[in-house]
């Protein structure tokens, strides 16, 4: 939590400075950034738990006319341009309107809707990692359920592919479910089913 309230920190002081959108300061923040050091080897009893470091884009997506808390790996944000993925993501939704393959980003992206939770099956477990194998082959499109699209945009070293992703966010003593629109690559995305619940995991 605190190296996340560090790196909000540095990037609102670049903003004050500069005057940029949240979205290029973290861009411009995240590669003035030092390489940190590999962590020495730990018993396996102690091995520490993947973390995948988040940055919030909810402002300049409100500027665009979305309408719900969007979220990013802030490694991907480092390699590519948030907010012109945003405004593609907002132009792909207005010129799909009506086509159900897309409604429920439609819904919840431009309506401010809340998202319909995701089928609680193994059925809905092998198509979602079926989504996911197809989008880390560099395949896009929307998933069967409507509830994950993969984009293929250029980034700053080659083609990225992105998985944009619907879900609820819960916040602790808040009773009602936040909807958010991650966005990842394929690779930092895994689904798991357990007791009777479908999961998504950003490791």
């Amino acid at each position: 939590m605190t190296a996340k309230k560090d790196l909000k920190k540095l990037v609102r002081d670049r903003q004050l400075r500069t005057g940029e959108s949240y979205t290029t300061a973290l861009q411009h923040v995240l590669r003035q950034r030092p390489e940190e050091a590999p962590p020495e080897a730990e018993p396996a009893e102690r091995s520490p738990v993947p973390v995948v470091e988040i940055a919030d884009l909810s402002e300049d997506a409100a500027r665009l006319g979305l309408r719900c808390r969007v979220t990013i790996d802030a490694a991907l944000a480092a390699r590519i341009d948030g907010s012109a993925l945003l405004a593609r993501i907002r132009d792909l939704l207005i010129a799909t309107a009506g086509d159900p393959a897309t409604e429920r980003f439609q819904a919840v992206v431009l309506r401010g809707e809340q998202p319909i939770a995701p089928p609680r099956s193994f059925a809905a477990l092998e198509e979602g990692r079926r989504f996911l194998a197809r989008a880390r082959a560099g395949l896009g499109g929307v998933s069967p359920s409507g509830w994950a699209m993969a984009l293929n945009v250029e980034g700053r070293a080659g083609l990225e592919t992105v998985l944009c992703v619907v879900w609820h966010l819960w916040r602790p003593h808040v009773p009602d479910r936040e909807p958010v629109l991650l966005l990842a690559t394929a690779d930092a995305i895994r689904i798991e089913y357990g007791e009777g619940t479908l999961a998504l995991l950003v490791p």
